[in-house]
């Protein structure tokens, strides 16, 4: 996944779609913050406006580390047999006003 230009100002009219089951091989380029929860984590990818997409380890209320993309997210797959849910952001713009209701 490449950053595109952002049709929308930073912080407002951006969302994220969950890609559900994602295995993610490579964290390399992954900036990791420890013990946040999963709302503090999308706080974070939104106050960044270069950031890409996040995932948290934790569950529910829980902390635990948090994964940030700021460049290209690579190798990442779907698993049948689960995985990490993977919020990748997008542009309301680009998708469309009622797509809205399927953000994060």
């Amino acid at each position: 996944m490449k950053k595109r230009e952002a049709l929308s100002m930073c912080g407002n009219g951006n969302g994220f779609v969950k890609v559900a089951n994602a295995k993610i091989r490579d964290t390399s380029k992954a900036h990791v913050q420890m013990s946040l929860s999963v709302h503090e984590c999308k706080v974070e990818c939104l106050r960044n406006c270069s950031s890409l997409a996040f995932t948290s380890e934790a569950e529910g209320g829980a902390r635990a580390n948090c994964f940030n993309w700021h460049e290209n997210l690579m190798d990442v797959r779907r698993s049948p047999n689960g995985g990490l849910d993977l919020y990748v952001r997008v542009d309301a713009v680009e998708l469309g006003m009622s797509f809205l209701a399927n953000f994060y």
